[in-house]
Protein backbone atom coordinates (compact mmCIF):
# COMPACT_ATOMS: atom_id res chain seq x y z
CA UNK A 1 0.00 0.00 0.00
CA UNK A 2 1.38 3.70 -1.34
CA UNK A 3 0.15 7.04 -0.67
CA UNK A 4 1.60 10.66 -0.70
CA UNK A 5 0.23 13.56 0.56
CA UNK A 6 0.87 17.16 -0.50
CA UNK A 7 -0.33 19.72 2.43
CA UNK A 8 0.73 23.61 3.67
CA UNK A 9 3.24 22.77 6.24
CA UNK A 10 1.23 25.66 8.74
CA UNK A 11 -2.11 23.60 8.11
CA UNK A 12 -0.50 20.69 8.85
CA UNK A 13 1.25 22.03 12.16
CA UNK A 14 -2.32 23.56 13.30
CA UNK A 15 -4.28 19.58 12.36
CA UNK A 16 -0.95 18.44 14.80
CA UNK A 17 -1.52 20.53 17.50
CA UNK A 18 -5.27 20.11 17.57
CA UNK A 19 -4.64 16.56 17.90
CA UNK A 20 -1.99 16.65 20.31
CA UNK A 21 -4.71 18.08 23.23
CA UNK A 22 -5.64 14.48 23.42
CA UNK A 23 -2.34 13.16 24.32
CA UNK A 24 -1.13 12.25 27.68
CA UNK A 25 2.60 12.19 29.04
CA UNK A 26 1.66 9.21 31.25
CA UNK A 27 -0.52 7.41 28.81
CA UNK A 28 -1.38 3.26 29.91
CA UNK A 29 -0.49 1.74 26.44
CA UNK A 30 2.31 2.70 24.24
CA UNK A 31 -0.05 3.04 21.13
CA UNK A 32 -1.61 5.84 22.65
CA UNK A 33 1.81 7.69 22.27
CA UNK A 34 1.57 8.12 18.32
CA UNK A 35 -0.31 10.02 15.85
CA UNK A 36 -2.71 8.07 13.51
CA UNK A 37 -2.24 9.47 9.91
CA UNK A 38 -4.80 8.52 7.57
CA UNK A 39 -4.68 10.02 4.04
CA UNK A 40 -8.36 9.19 1.57
CA UNK A 41 -11.41 11.11 0.15
CA UNK A 42 -8.62 14.02 -0.80
CA UNK A 43 -8.26 14.31 2.95
CA UNK A 44 -5.51 13.85 5.76
CA UNK A 45 -6.37 13.06 8.79
CA UNK A 46 -4.67 12.99 12.28
CA UNK A 47 -5.56 11.41 14.82
CA UNK A 48 -4.76 11.03 18.91
CA UNK A 49 -6.23 9.75 22.01
CA UNK A 50 -5.54 9.06 25.65
CA UNK A 51 -8.80 7.12 25.89
CA UNK A 52 -10.77 9.72 27.63
CA UNK A 53 -10.20 12.28 24.69
CA UNK A 54 -9.69 11.42 21.25
CA UNK A 55 -8.95 14.27 18.48
CA UNK A 56 -9.48 14.23 15.19
CA UNK A 57 -8.18 16.96 12.83
CA UNK A 58 -8.43 16.81 9.01
CA UNK A 59 -8.43 18.71 6.39
CA UNK A 60 -8.44 18.91 2.29
CA UNK A 61 -4.99 17.90 0.78
CA UNK A 62 -3.85 16.78 -2.33
CA UNK A 63 -3.94 12.87 -1.78
CA UNK A 64 -2.99 10.35 -4.19
CA UNK A 65 -3.87 6.51 -3.10
CA UNK A 66 -5.63 5.68 0.38
CA UNK A 67 -3.17 4.65 3.24
CA UNK A 68 -2.97 5.06 7.57
CA UNK A 69 0.11 4.59 9.29
CA UNK A 70 1.27 5.35 13.01
CA UNK A 71 3.50 7.91 13.67
CA UNK A 72 5.36 8.66 17.47
CA UNK A 73 3.75 12.10 17.86
CA UNK A 74 5.85 14.27 19.52
CA UNK A 75 9.02 13.85 17.56
CA UNK A 76 6.87 14.25 14.53
CA UNK A 77 5.39 17.02 15.26
CA UNK A 78 8.64 19.01 16.71
CA UNK A 79 9.86 17.94 13.15
CA UNK A 80 7.41 19.07 10.96
CA UNK A 81 6.86 22.51 12.64
CA UNK A 82 11.09 23.00 12.37
CA UNK A 83 10.65 22.75 8.38
CA UNK A 84 11.61 25.94 6.42
CA UNK A 85 9.33 25.35 3.49
CA UNK A 86 5.67 26.05 2.91
CA UNK A 87 5.24 22.57 1.16
CA UNK A 88 5.31 19.05 2.61
CA UNK A 89 4.65 16.00 1.01
CA UNK A 90 4.10 12.70 3.43
CA UNK A 91 4.61 9.31 1.57
CA UNK A 92 2.64 6.36 2.91
CA UNK A 93 4.91 2.96 3.08
CA UNK A 94 3.95 -0.66 3.23
CA UNK A 95 5.62 -3.17 2.88
CA UNK A 96 4.81 -6.94 3.95
CA UNK A 97 7.62 -9.59 4.53
CA UNK A 98 7.38 -13.25 6.00
CA UNK A 99 9.75 -14.10 8.64
CA UNK A 100 10.65 -17.31 9.98
CA UNK A 101 10.73 -17.42 14.29
CA UNK A 102 11.06 -20.57 16.65
CA UNK A 103 8.05 -21.38 18.56
CA UNK A 104 6.18 -23.88 20.31
CA UNK A 105 3.50 -23.99 23.69
CA UNK A 106 5.14 -26.27 25.54
CA UNK A 107 8.75 -25.72 25.54
CA UNK A 108 10.20 -27.83 22.51
CA UNK A 109 11.18 -25.36 19.33
CA UNK A 110 9.95 -25.42 15.91
CA UNK A 111 9.57 -23.29 13.15
CA UNK A 112 7.03 -21.00 12.25
CA UNK A 113 6.38 -18.08 9.25
CA UNK A 114 4.54 -15.25 10.17
CA UNK A 115 3.93 -12.05 8.34
CA UNK A 116 5.12 -8.90 9.58
CA UNK A 117 4.09 -5.92 7.88
CA UNK A 118 6.40 -2.75 8.04
CA UNK A 119 5.27 0.93 8.01
CA UNK A 120 6.39 4.02 7.54
CA UNK A 121 5.90 7.77 6.72
CA UNK A 122 8.49 9.88 4.36
CA UNK A 123 8.18 13.52 5.26
CA UNK A 124 9.97 15.94 1.98
CA UNK A 125 10.01 19.53 2.14
CA UNK A 126 12.42 21.04 0.03
CA UNK A 127 16.31 19.14 -0.07
CA UNK A 128 14.74 18.10 3.75
CA UNK A 129 13.13 14.58 4.32
CA UNK A 130 13.33 11.87 6.76
CA UNK A 131 11.25 8.74 7.74
CA UNK A 132 8.79 8.09 10.76
CA UNK A 133 7.93 4.56 11.86
CA UNK A 134 6.00 2.78 14.83
CA UNK A 135 6.39 -0.67 16.07
CA UNK A 136 2.41 -0.90 16.20
CA UNK A 137 -0.09 -1.55 14.10
CA UNK A 138 -2.67 0.71 13.05
CA UNK A 139 -5.43 -1.29 13.69
CA UNK A 140 -4.47 -1.58 17.30
CA UNK A 141 -5.30 2.09 18.15
CA UNK A 142 -8.18 2.50 19.43
CA UNK A 143 -11.01 4.55 18.30
CA UNK A 144 -13.90 5.69 19.89
CA UNK A 145 -17.67 3.64 19.61
CA UNK A 146 -20.60 5.25 17.91
CA UNK A 147 -24.17 3.58 18.23
CA UNK A 148 -25.80 6.23 17.88
CA UNK A 149 -26.72 9.43 18.89
CA UNK A 150 -28.72 13.11 20.15
CA UNK A 151 -27.83 16.05 18.49
CA UNK A 152 -27.58 19.50 19.32
CA UNK A 153 -26.26 22.31 17.36
CA UNK A 154 -25.22 25.68 19.23
CA UNK A 155 -22.91 28.59 17.85
CA UNK A 156 -19.62 28.42 18.07
CA UNK A 157 -18.98 31.84 20.38
CA UNK A 158 -21.79 31.16 22.52
CA UNK A 159 -20.54 27.85 23.09
CA UNK A 160 -17.22 28.81 24.03
CA UNK A 161 -18.27 31.53 26.31
CA UNK A 162 -20.38 28.66 28.24
CA UNK A 163 -17.76 26.87 28.74
CA UNK A 164 -15.34 29.43 30.43
CA UNK A 165 -18.53 30.56 32.76
CA UNK A 166 -18.83 26.66 34.01
CA UNK A 167 -15.81 24.89 33.92
CA UNK A 168 -14.08 26.96 36.64
CA UNK A 169 -16.32 26.05 39.29
CA UNK A 170 -15.57 21.92 38.79
CA UNK A 171 -13.94 20.29 41.21
CA UNK A 172 -10.04 19.63 40.74
CA UNK A 173 -10.34 16.56 43.98
CA UNK A 174 -9.47 13.12 41.83
CA UNK A 175 -11.84 11.47 44.52
CA UNK A 176 -15.25 12.84 43.38
CA UNK A 177 -14.98 12.35 39.61
CA UNK A 178 -18.41 13.17 38.97
CA UNK A 179 -17.93 17.00 40.66
CA UNK A 180 -14.87 16.99 37.81
CA UNK A 181 -17.02 17.12 35.06
CA UNK A 182 -19.94 19.31 33.87
CA UNK A 183 -23.09 18.21 33.67
CA UNK A 184 -25.52 19.09 29.99
CA UNK A 185 -28.78 18.86 30.30
CA UNK A 186 -31.35 18.89 27.04
CA UNK A 187 -33.84 21.62 27.52
CA UNK A 188 -36.33 22.38 24.14
CA UNK A 189 -34.40 25.19 22.62
CA UNK A 190 -31.72 25.07 24.75
CA UNK A 191 -28.74 23.51 26.58
CA UNK A 192 -28.35 23.69 29.88
CA UNK A 193 -24.72 23.47 31.56
CA UNK A 194 -24.37 22.83 35.29
CA UNK A 195 -20.51 22.62 37.53
CA UNK A 196 -20.18 22.71 41.11
CA UNK A 197 -17.09 21.47 43.29
CA UNK A 198 -19.34 21.53 46.35
CA UNK A 199 -18.42 25.11 47.79
CA UNK A 200 -19.91 26.83 44.57
CA UNK A 201 -22.63 26.19 41.34
CA UNK A 202 -22.32 27.75 38.13
CA UNK A 203 -25.38 27.06 36.20
CA UNK A 204 -25.38 28.57 32.03
CA UNK A 205 -28.40 28.32 29.48
CA UNK A 206 -26.89 27.96 25.81
CA UNK A 207 -29.42 29.02 23.13
CA UNK A 208 -29.17 26.05 20.48
CA UNK A 209 -29.74 26.93 16.80
CA UNK A 210 -32.42 23.75 16.64
CA UNK A 211 -34.72 22.10 18.62
CA UNK A 212 -33.49 19.26 21.11
CA UNK A 213 -35.48 16.46 20.99
CA UNK A 214 -36.57 14.70 24.19
CA UNK A 215 -34.18 13.02 26.14
CA UNK A 216 -35.12 11.29 29.71
CA UNK A 217 -31.26 11.28 30.59
CA UNK A 218 -28.75 14.26 31.64
CA UNK A 219 -24.70 13.17 30.91
CA UNK A 220 -21.86 14.30 32.47
CA UNK A 221 -18.65 15.52 30.62
CA UNK A 222 -15.08 15.78 31.56
CA UNK A 223 -15.03 19.61 32.40
CA UNK A 224 -10.60 19.63 31.30
CA UNK A 225 -12.37 18.28 28.25
CA UNK A 226 -14.77 20.86 27.55
CA UNK A 227 -11.75 23.66 28.48
CA UNK A 228 -9.43 22.24 25.78
CA UNK A 229 -12.15 22.34 23.27
CA UNK A 230 -12.75 25.45 24.27
CA UNK A 231 -8.66 26.88 23.81
CA UNK A 232 -9.02 25.14 20.37
CA UNK A 233 -12.56 26.84 18.88
CA UNK A 234 -10.71 30.11 20.71
CA UNK A 235 -7.09 30.07 18.34
CA UNK A 236 -8.96 28.93 15.50
CA UNK A 237 -10.75 32.01 15.76
CA UNK A 238 -13.95 30.05 15.04
CA UNK A 239 -17.04 31.53 14.08
CA UNK A 240 -19.99 29.07 12.66
CA UNK A 241 -21.84 26.01 14.11
CA UNK A 242 -20.57 23.41 16.79
CA UNK A 243 -22.24 20.12 16.33
CA UNK A 244 -22.67 18.32 19.83
CA UNK A 245 -23.37 14.71 19.23
CA UNK A 246 -24.42 12.26 22.35
CA UNK A 247 -23.41 8.28 21.76
CA UNK A 248 -24.90 5.88 23.79
CA UNK A 249 -23.52 2.65 24.28
CA UNK A 250 -26.01 0.43 22.84
CA UNK A 251 -29.60 1.03 21.45
CA UNK A 252 -31.30 -0.53 24.73
CA UNK A 253 -29.38 2.44 26.64
CA UNK A 254 -30.34 5.47 27.09
CA UNK A 255 -27.23 6.94 29.20
CA UNK A 256 -24.94 8.50 26.59
CA UNK A 257 -21.15 7.43 27.24
CA UNK A 258 -19.44 9.26 25.06
CA UNK A 259 -19.82 13.18 23.63
CA UNK A 260 -17.93 14.19 20.38
CA UNK A 261 -17.97 17.93 19.54
CA UNK A 262 -17.22 18.81 16.20
CA UNK A 263 -17.08 21.92 14.11
CA UNK A 264 -15.32 22.22 10.06
CA UNK A 265 -11.90 20.05 10.13
CA UNK A 266 -11.95 19.04 13.95
CA UNK A 267 -13.91 16.27 16.18
CA UNK A 268 -13.70 16.21 19.71
CA UNK A 269 -14.54 12.78 21.54
CA UNK A 270 -14.82 12.60 25.45
CA UNK A 271 -15.57 9.60 27.14
CA UNK A 272 -18.51 10.80 29.68
CA UNK A 273 -18.21 10.04 33.46
CA UNK A 274 -20.72 7.82 35.32
CA UNK A 275 -22.69 8.59 38.22
CA UNK A 276 -25.56 10.67 39.94
CA UNK A 277 -24.87 14.30 39.70
CA UNK A 278 -25.92 16.49 42.98
CA UNK A 279 -29.98 17.52 42.96
CA UNK A 280 -28.61 21.25 41.90
CA UNK A 281 -32.18 22.41 40.80
CA UNK A 282 -33.09 21.99 45.01
CA UNK A 283 -30.06 24.27 45.51
CA UNK A 284 -30.88 26.90 43.36
CA UNK A 285 -34.80 26.95 44.38
CA UNK A 286 -34.12 26.94 47.93
CA UNK A 287 -31.25 29.94 47.64
CA UNK A 288 -33.36 33.15 49.66
CA UNK A 289 -32.06 36.41 48.53
CA UNK A 290 -33.36 39.60 50.58
CA UNK A 291 -31.30 42.03 48.94
CA UNK A 292 -30.35 42.73 45.20
CA UNK A 293 -27.71 45.45 44.59
CA UNK A 294 -25.71 46.34 41.05
CA UNK A 295 -22.27 46.40 40.84
CA UNK A 296 -20.22 47.19 37.42
CA UNK A 297 -18.11 43.72 36.77
CA UNK A 298 -15.17 45.56 36.01
CA UNK A 299 -15.12 47.73 39.50
CA UNK A 300 -15.55 44.94 41.19
CA UNK A 301 -12.70 42.70 39.90
CA UNK A 302 -10.67 45.98 40.44
CA UNK A 303 -11.65 45.95 44.23
CA UNK A 304 -10.72 42.56 44.22
CA UNK A 305 -7.29 43.07 43.03
CA UNK A 306 -6.49 45.52 45.44
CA UNK A 307 -6.90 42.56 48.52
CA UNK A 308 -4.97 40.35 47.28
CA UNK A 309 -1.72 41.76 48.84
CA UNK A 310 -3.51 41.84 52.31
CA UNK A 311 -5.66 38.03 52.11
CA UNK A 312 -5.07 36.08 54.70
CA UNK A 313 -4.10 31.89 54.79
CA UNK A 314 -8.14 31.42 54.38
CA UNK A 315 -8.45 33.69 51.61
CA UNK A 316 -11.22 35.00 53.26
CA UNK A 317 -12.67 38.60 52.75
CA UNK A 318 -15.80 40.28 54.51
CA UNK A 319 -18.42 41.85 52.32
CA UNK A 320 -20.79 45.00 53.99
CA UNK A 321 -23.40 46.57 52.48
CA UNK A 322 -25.42 49.80 53.71
CA UNK A 323 -25.22 52.13 50.14
CA UNK A 324 -22.77 51.07 49.42
CA UNK A 325 -19.99 47.45 48.82
CA UNK A 326 -17.25 47.39 50.96
CA UNK A 327 -14.70 44.28 51.01
CA UNK A 328 -12.54 43.85 54.14
CA UNK A 329 -9.50 41.58 54.65
CA UNK A 330 -6.62 41.74 57.06
CA UNK A 331 -3.53 40.00 57.67
CA UNK A 332 -1.08 39.65 59.92
CA UNK A 333 1.74 41.01 57.84
CA UNK A 334 -0.04 43.77 55.99
CA UNK A 335 -3.22 44.57 58.51
CA UNK A 336 -6.64 46.19 57.75
CA UNK A 337 -7.46 46.72 53.80
CA UNK A 338 -11.04 48.31 53.07
CA UNK A 339 -12.13 48.77 49.00
CA UNK A 340 -15.37 50.16 47.83
CA UNK A 341 -17.27 49.08 45.14
CA UNK A 342 -19.99 52.03 43.92
CA UNK A 343 -23.48 50.19 43.53
CA UNK A 344 -25.06 51.19 40.60
CA UNK A 345 -28.86 49.95 41.25
CA UNK A 346 -30.65 48.29 44.09
CA UNK A 347 -34.23 47.00 44.41
CA UNK A 348 -34.72 49.74 47.48
CA UNK A 349 -34.25 48.07 50.69
CA UNK A 350 -30.72 48.03 52.56
CA UNK A 351 -29.19 45.88 55.03
CA UNK A 352 -27.98 47.79 58.51
CA UNK A 353 -24.54 48.65 59.25
CA UNK A 354 -24.16 45.09 61.13
CA UNK A 355 -24.95 42.96 57.89
CA UNK A 356 -21.48 41.30 57.12
CA UNK A 357 -21.08 37.99 54.97
CA UNK A 358 -17.84 36.30 54.54
CA UNK A 359 -16.44 34.90 50.93
CA UNK A 360 -13.78 33.16 49.30
CA UNK A 361 -11.17 35.55 47.38
CA UNK A 362 -10.54 33.63 44.97
CA UNK A 363 -13.91 32.09 44.40
CA UNK A 364 -15.30 35.42 43.93
CA UNK A 365 -12.23 36.73 41.55
CA UNK A 366 -12.94 33.43 39.72
CA UNK A 367 -16.17 35.14 38.35
CA UNK A 368 -15.04 38.14 37.30
CA UNK A 369 -12.79 36.60 35.32
CA UNK A 370 -14.90 34.57 33.23
CA UNK A 371 -18.10 37.11 32.95
CA UNK A 372 -17.66 39.84 29.90
CA UNK A 373 -21.25 41.62 31.09
CA UNK A 374 -21.05 45.37 31.88
CA UNK A 375 -23.13 44.74 35.36
CA UNK A 376 -23.55 41.84 37.78
CA UNK A 377 -26.43 41.20 39.98
CA UNK A 378 -25.89 40.50 43.16
CA UNK A 379 -28.48 38.53 45.58
CA UNK A 380 -27.31 38.67 49.18
CA UNK A 381 -28.73 35.92 51.36
CA UNK A 382 -30.00 36.63 55.38
CA UNK A 383 -27.00 36.74 57.25
CA UNK A 384 -25.07 33.98 55.72
CA UNK A 385 -28.02 30.94 55.89
CA UNK A 386 -28.01 30.19 52.02
CA UNK A 387 -25.77 31.26 48.84
CA UNK A 388 -25.03 34.10 47.75
CA UNK A 389 -26.23 34.66 43.90
CA UNK A 390 -24.84 36.11 41.23
CA UNK A 391 -26.45 36.78 37.94
CA UNK A 392 -25.66 38.09 34.55
CA UNK A 393 -28.97 38.35 32.28
CA UNK A 394 -31.18 35.92 32.64
CA UNK A 395 -29.29 32.84 31.33
CA UNK A 396 -26.43 32.52 33.99
CA UNK A 397 -26.24 32.20 38.12
CA UNK A 398 -23.61 31.58 40.25
CA UNK A 399 -24.41 30.60 43.80
CA UNK A 400 -21.49 31.07 45.87
CA UNK A 401 -21.73 29.63 49.40
CA UNK A 402 -20.61 31.85 52.70
CA UNK A 403 -17.52 31.48 55.05
CA UNK A 404 -17.63 31.69 58.85
CA UNK A 405 -14.99 33.26 60.70
CA UNK A 406 -12.94 30.82 62.99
Amino acid sequence: MRATVDIDRKTLVEMLEQARRALNARASLAVLTNFLLEARDGRLFVVATDLEMSVAAFRPAEVDGEAQALVPARPFLDFVKALPEKRVTLTFHEQKETRTIMAGPYGEEREEEIEVVHREVRVAAGATATAFSSPHDPEDFPLPDRIKGMRVVVDAETLQEAIRRVTFAASRDASRPVLQGVLLEPAGASLLMVATDGYRLAVQRVETLQDVPPTPQDWIVPAQGLADIEKMLRKQKYRGKVVVDAFFPSEEENIPSRTAIRWPGVSVALTNIEGSYPLWRRIVEDARTDVHVQVEAKALASALKGLKPALPKSNMIRVHVNGKLEMVTSSVDVGETRVVVPIVGTDGREYGEEYVIGVNWKYLTDVTKVLKSASLDIGLPPQGASPIVFSAGDAYRYLLMPMRER
